[in-house]
């Protein structure tokens, strides 16, 4: 492998694990258990997405048979299973159910 592609990959490797990190939701905080971290998080939106499933359709009104996530019901089974935002420096634009 010349030095040209091993700069390239590492180039990539670094902002890719820099962005893996980034991604965990720690603007959330559980209020019922505050020892909760982003496993747990993960743990009940991977559960709400499962309880909130919605029949999907096509642009022409059929059925796709897929299903489409529910957002106002995730979110509303995220709030009622503890979660809430917390203040932050920076606005998030993201929604709990990201």
């Amino acid at each position: 492998m010349s030095i040209l592609a091993q700069r390239l990959i590492l180039s990539l490797a670094i902002p890719m694990s820099l962005a893996a990190c980034e991604a965990t939701p720690f603007e959330y905080r559980n209020i019922q258990y505050p020892a909760y971290g982003s496993t747990e998080w993960s743990r009940d939106l991977y559960l709400c997405k499962q309880e909130n499933p919605q029949q999907g359709t096509t642009v022409l009104g059929q059925l796709s048979g897929a299903p489409v996530l529910n957002e106002d019901l995730t979110g509303a089974c995220m709030r009622a299973r503890g979660w809430r935002e917390t203040a932050t420096d920076a606005p998030s634009s993201r929604s709990m159910v990201n």
